[in-house]
């Protein structure tokens, strides 16, 4: 194949309905002038029972610009699955890399991807749905970005990580010093129920998880780590989020059944932008008794209209919890259905001013709210 350029969808299908499915490339399938790949292992074994895709030595994609569901639900029902991208699998001149593994090894017990120290992703721009739903049924899943793991040029990442592992017993996720994102925009259901029912769920970010230039962070981590036991999501100095409009459910039902649950949002979150703040917080840390939320300096809501379920169960097991409200302006509020609901009397809202007080009072419905509860910090 050494004069082959286009190998688009080249291997769709195949093997879809065999229980034990085996590709041999053999020592002949040179790719060395190839630059489309997409779909090219779509669907590839998508029943068998045993998969293994090895793509040997002389897979050479150094000249591939574009990647988009290559490995788009390969071995999708495979118990067992493992992909070995070999030691010349170069995406150094790839540009996109769009649902690349969505899906893969779907319903393997272990799951095992290692990208190896030749996965380039410094041209990379599109990086959207790219892992969603890889290993989703594993009990144990493990994602090897490998050292050269650069998304420096990536601007979108829409649902890149979301349900990954989500079945895992076990869920790790390191995105290393190189996962820069300063110029993503997109970053909606990126980790959205990653890790959903593990009971050890651990994810971390990175030094360079830069979120400066972000516009929309719709349902960013919504469910992540759901049910794990013990659940830490820091967000570090660089969680700026000075540009984004959009939050809506950002962090909705996160380790809503961990008993150990701790959220930092960081020094950077700026909500100045924001307009949507719809289940924003609903249902986070709602099994832990200790749980505290600081919301810190920057936490402006004075163009936000949607605030919809924005705290509806927060912090529930704590009878104690304390909700510092002290410096937003309700003002542009125009949505706020049950803003407020499964508030508890035993726990407390610190406001700016007696009009902030009304305003929570007057529109806390269900929750039945009263200046017992409703305080204004001195």
């Amino acid at each position: 194949t050494s004069l082959s350029t286009k190998m688009k969808n080249m291997f769709y299908n195949t093997g879809y309905d065999s229980t034990n499915f085996t590709l041999d490339l053999g020592n002949n399938f040179d790719t060395s002038n190839v630059t489309d790949m997409s779909q090219m292992f779509s669907y590839t074994g998508y029943n068998s029972t045993v998969f293994k895709l090895d793509l040997n030595d002389k897979f050479d994609t150094s000249k591939v610009t574009t990647m988009h569901g290559m490995f788009y639900k390969t071995g999708y029902s495979s118990p067992v699955f493992t992909l070995d991208l070999g030691d010349k699998f170069n995406t150094s001149n790839v540009t996109k890399m769009r649902t690349m593994f969505q899906e893969t090894g779907y319903s393997s017990t272990v799951f095992n991807i290692n990208l190896g120290n030749n996965f380039d992703t410094s041209n990379v721009t599109d990086m959207s749905i790219m892992f969603a739903s890889a290993g989703y049924n594993s009990e144990v899943f493990n994602l090897n970005l490998g050292d050269k793991f650069d998304t420096s040029n990536v601007t979108d990442m829409s649902s890149m990580f979301g349900r990954t592992g989500y079945s895992s017993q076990s869920f790790t996720l390191d995105l290393g010093n190189m996962f820069n994102t300063k110029n993503v925009l997109n970053m909606t259901h990126m980790f959205n129920y990653a890790g959903y029912t593990s009971p050890v769920f651990t994810l971390d970010l990175g030094d360079n998880f830069d979120t400066s230039n972000v516009t929309d962070m719709d349902q960013m981590f919504t469910r992540c780590g759901f049910s794990s036991t013990v659940m830490t999501l820091d967000l570090g100095d660089k969680f700026d989020t000075s540009k984004v409009t959009n939050m809506h459910s950002t962090f909705s039902r996160v380790g809503q059944n961990s008993t150990v649950f701790t959220l930092n949002l960081g020094s950077k979150f700026d909500t100045s932008s924001v307009t949507n703040m719809q289940g924003m917080f609903d249902w986070t840390g709602y099994s832990n008794p200790s749980f505290t939320l600081d919301l810190g300096d920057k936490f402006d809501t004075s163009n936000v209209t949607n605030m919809e379920y924005m705290f509806t169960n927060i912090g529930f097991a704590n009878n104690t919890f304390v909700l510092d409200l002290s410096k937003l302006d309700f003002s542009s509020v125009i949505d706020y259905v049950d803003i407020f609901y499964g508030m508890k009397t035993s726990q407390k809202i610190y406001v700016k001013d007696a009009a902030a007080q009304n305003w929570i009072i007057n529109n806390s419905g269900n929750a039945n709210l009263t200046t017992s509860n409703v305080l204004i910090k001195s």
